[in-house]
């Protein structure tokens, strides 16, 4: 899971820095209590933290997201070739049936016979096919299926960590109060968690 450290390196850095280079401007006394906590920086690293938890599943779900819709784009593919083989099938048995009707037209008798012992002679290759267009049929719709719920299942978790994450920052901005540099930097560090979660997704 190398790749989860590097995400997690780059998160708590960015974030980090964030608040680092905001304690810069602020004044040592301001939002302090009798026991000389700075309320702003403990809240800000709180929420941080809350920012990296969520921001961690949220990019695994998106990995993993990226993979099901992988997955479904190749067995929609494979789909669209069964169904074609299967379209074929039938046409041929379509032009044996349009063969036939045009010999017994003409009372082509001898034209019959001859066109029904090539049709018998294929008669358990063509069955072979026919049981193997619907296993793989009957195979990829379950894979469908099954993937199309992963999906959905994936997509439900991502809107409710996305809904929870949002939730985060409301409590939090209450928590900060009205100082207009705070508001801009809580603002600030909300859209750069988002920057970051699209660079390291890719989207």
């Amino acid at each position: 899971m190398g790749w989860l450290k590097q995400t997690e390196h780059k998160i708590r850095k960015s974030l980090n820095t964030a608040v680092e280079n905001y304690a810069r401007y602020m004044d040592g006394g301001q939002k302090r209590n009798i026991l000389g906590v700075n309320f702003f920086l403990y809240y800000s690293l709180e929420y941080i933290s809350k920012l990296f938890y969520y921001d961690i599943k949220l990019i695994i779900n998106g990995i993993k997201l990226k993979k099901v819709l992988s997955y479904w784009q190749f067995l929609k593919k494979e789909n669209n070739s069964v169904v074609a083989e299967e379209s074929k099938f039938r046409s041929e048995g379509l032009s044996y049936e349009s063969a036939r009707q045009n010999f017994l037209v003409e009372y082509d008798y001898q034209g019959v016979a001859k066109l029904q012992r090539d049709y018998d002679r294929q008669r358990f290759s063509r069955q072979e096919r026919e049981f193997s267009i619907k296993k793989k049929l009957s195979f990829l719709e379950d894979k469908l299926i099954i993937n199309t719920k992963k999906a959905s299942s994936l997509l439900e978790e991502r809107n409710f960590l996305e809904n929870a994450l949002e939730d985060q920052f409301f409590i939090y901005e209450e928590k900060w109060g009205e100082n207009a540099l705070e508001i801009a930097f809580i603002h600030w560090l909300k859209q750069t968690e988002r920057k970051i979660r699209k660079i390291i997704l890719g989207i």
